[in-house]
């Protein structure tokens, strides 16, 4: 049957068995434990082709759902400045787990023959509220496929072609895409492809990183932009892209698994990140985010990024085996992604392997991290292996890492090598919302869990999907649309063991730590800074009458954006730059001001022409 490789999110079967990079494998599939061995440049591409199957293990594997009854106890993180015991809850796990709550599961993608794969999707909401969804097809149709939604989720129109009609390999197709909207509406898409590659045997061809963007919600999308435009070396491998954009500016920013430097004998990977300062036009050379200097050097991969708009500094996330065992890094750049400083490490644990992190900023600059900590016994492993999805968050812009917390409710004693990334999305009112995939019942589920006081301490794990059947659920992405949770994950539902795309959003904001509404006002805006309009978002505890002011900074009322009864929970209303009359305001700071009831409320939004 061959190895099974520990891919983006799953397993994949080795072609071949001698050489270069280390990996983590199992001799079936993830029927018994990961070990480590050195990857050859025909099995790597089989990793980056995303040629994976995540079909659940066959039964009598050593996961079986039963050990997740008991609680787990408490498990130090190691030792070292910031280290804390992570919280762990008691409640065990659920046999019938609650549900995200929301609208029934919906299709995304159309395929009522269900002859292809779908898979891979990714989201993001438009400040108009629109929710847009990309996601890959499979080697027979060689696409990237594009649709939205203009009424919350509850349909979709059908999906675009996004990538040009170009030839690629008979065995190799288009991968991985991650969307991005501008604070002006425009729909950015990112993902790598093999269209340059000549499927001689030599594995020396291009793979390639390409983003395309459209200006009319999707309907319509322009030629291909090369995002990995330097590259060189005998494996000029470029993968794995994440895409960030600067609502401020327009400013794009993209990292990937770099291979330029790749070598059998010598470096294993680097992460690096390309920028685009005209709205995706072009990119520039990319640049190199470790610290390490020029030498041959430790594998980075696994990368995530983001912007905080109000500073402008980038940030990346990634993995990084400098250490012992791989850890979670962050690096930081504060010149438009031109240079990166000094490399911090996230995690305090040093012992266990930290693996795929996903980053965001929040609405006051924090960096929010969370990551797989995959922990096992001494080599062989034996089970249980205590798997975690942790989070940090630094209060300082990435200068360090407060401790970690532990998200999950039970650890996920599933199948080794079976992996479980998880994403992160932030609510611009400061939610927090996390999304995995696990096996804790012997079956794989996608999951969600939320936070409403920045991560100092999460609820209970809500399913997805109201799906249950014992099906591959699998590889979940989240967004926020005016406070409330927006999901899209694959799954294989509709048989013939063929993936499709699906989507459900939560019905209503809750406090799932306490199952209650939110009892906290909240407001904020996005973007912030802004150019052309910002979204006001306002949280109310309770309903009653009142009114949303702007205000210059001499205190005087210069626009009435809402005066009348105000409803509970989340809402939001725009702001154009302009006063009462229409007239365009100059740049400068203003004050949201909002009184509702027995609340008042005041929010600082900078406007700049």
């Amino acid at each position: 049957m061959g190895r099974w490789w520990r891919g983006n999110g799953a397993i994949a079967p080795d072609l071949e068995s001698s050489g270069s990079i280390r990996a983590p494998w199992s001799p079936d599939p993830g029927a018994t434990a990961m070990r480590t061995t050195r990857l050859a440049p025909s099995g790597l591409l089989v990793l980056l082709a995303l040629l994976i199957d995540v079909t659940p293990p066959r039964a009598g594997s050593a996961a079986g759902g039963a050990r997740f009854d008991a609680p787990v106890p408490p498990r130090a993180l190691g030792g070292g400045a910031g280290i804390a015991t992570i919280p762990v809850r008691t409640d065990g796990s659920r046999r019938v787990p609650i549900s995200l709550g929301g609208i029934p599961d919906k299709q995304v993608n159309e395929d009522p023959g269900n002859l292809t794969d779908e898979a891979g999707p990714a989201i993001a909401v438009a400040p108009s509220g629109a929710i847009a969804i990309v996601w890959n097809g499979d080697e027979t149709q060689k696409s990237i496929w594009f649709s939205r939604s203009l009424d919350g989720g509850t349909t979709f129109t059908p999906a675009v072609r996004i990538n040009d009609l170009v030839a690629y390999p008979p065995s190799y197709s288009v991968y991985q895409a991650d969307v991005a909207v501008g604070s002006d509406g425009t729909i950015y898409v990112v993902w790598f492809d093999y269209r340059a590659w000549a499927d001689d045997g030599s594995f020396t061809s291009p793979i390639e990183v390409y983003l395309d963007r459209s200006s009319d919600g999707g309907a319509t999308w322009g030629a291909d932009v090369l995002v990995s435009t330097n590259g060189s070396g005998t494996y000029p491998w470029h993968f794995q892209p994440y895409l960030a954009s600067d609502p401020t500016n327009g400013n794009l920013y993209v990292s990937f698994n770099d291979f330029d430097r790749y070598s059998p004998e010598g470096d294993p990977g680097d992460v690096s990140v390309a920028r685009s300062l005209n709205a995706g036009a072009s990119f520039e050379a990319k640049v190199r985010v470790d610290d390490l200097g020029a030498a041959p050097l430790p594998a980075q991969s696994f990368s995530s990024i983001a912007v905080d708009p109000a500073s402008g500094d980038v940030y990346v996330a990634f993995e990084d085996s400098r250490g012992s065992s791989p850890d979670i890094y962050l690096a930081r750049s504060s010149d438009a992604a031109q240079t990166f400083g000094a490399n911090l490490r996230v995690n305090a644990d040093t012992t266990s392997l930290q693996l795929q992190p996903s980053i965001r900023v929040d609405g006051v600059g924090r960096v929010c991290a969370v990551w797989f900590d995959w922990r096992t016994d001494p080599d062989p492993p034996t089970p249980p292996n205590l798997n975690h999805i942790l989070f940090a968050r630094s209060p300082a812009g990435g200068a360090a890492f407060g401790p970690a917390v532990q998200v999950n409710d039970v650890s996920m004693n599933a199948d080794p090598g079976f992996s479980f990334p998880p994403r992160l999305a932030i609510d611009p009112v400061g939610a927090i919302g996390i999304a995995w995939f696990d096996r804790r019942a012997d079956t794989t589920f996608c999951w969600f869990d939320r936070s409403n006081d920045g991560g100092l301490t999460f609820g209970p794990d809500l399913l997805l999907h109201e799906n249950r059947d014992d099906l591959t659920h699998a590889l979940p992405r989240i967004a926020f649309g005016a406070g409330t949770p927006v999901a899209t994950w694959q799954d294989r539902r509709n048989g013939n063991g063929r993936f499709d795309v699906f989507f459900t959003r939560q019905s209503a904001v809750t406090d799932v730590a306490q199952d209650r509404a939110i009892s906290v006002p909240a407001l904020s805006s996005l973007p912030n800074p802004f150019h052309r309009e910002t979204r006001v978002l306002l949280t109310l505890a309770r309903p009653g009458m009142g009114r949303v002011d702007v205000r210059d900074v001499a205190g005087r009322r210069v626009r009435t954006l809402l005066t009348g009864p105000l409803a509970a929970g989340a809402q939001a209303v725009a702001w154009d730059g302009a006063d009462d009359a229409g007239e365009p305001l100059p740049s400068g700071v203003y004050f949201i001001h909002v009184r509702a009831g027995a609340e008042t409320m005041l929010h600082k939004v900078v406007l700049f022409r």
